[in-house]
């Protein structure tokens, strides 16, 4: 066998949490399944999802792609980068949704807005998020 053709061997550190990220996404979806999840779900459901509501989706989709691009060996800045503007786009669009969807954080960024500002204060929210 050639020098240069021994295949290379993976990293088993990243195999190891590439596992780790992809079993936070699984329990991070546990409130979604279709069986009773007890307390744990229900806690999880109420913190994590009451507060920030149809923003916290991007959290297991994030651990579950750090994971799958950690296990490939890709590089993570393209995609840690992607993530981490689309939740500020996400913050700073939560305000504009309905209450259940806006989550605790976005009902309180609506009635902050709407207190000090009036309805004009929701549409400097949609002007610094389109910028």
């Amino acid at each position: 066998m050639a020098k240069g053709s021994k295949a290379r061997e993976k990293n088993r550190d990243l195999e190891a949490l590439a596992l780790l990220l992809w079993a936070a996404a699984l329990f991070l979806t546990s409130p979604f399944w279709p069986w009773p999840t007890g307390l744990l779900g229900e806690t999880l459901e109420d913190w994590l999802y009451g507060n920030l509501g149809a923003l916290a989706h991007l959290l297991p989709l994030g651990f579950f792609l750090t994971g799958a691009l950690l296990y490939l060996e890709k590089p993570l800045k393209p995609l840690l980068r992607h993530l981490f503007f689309g939740g500020l786009l996400g913050l700073s669009l939560l305000p504009l949704l309905p209450p259940p969807l806006a989550g605790r954080l976005g009902t309180w960024g609506r009635e902050t807005l709407t207190d000090q500002m009036g309805v004009l204060g929701l549409g400097l929210d949609l002007l610094l998020a389109l910028l």
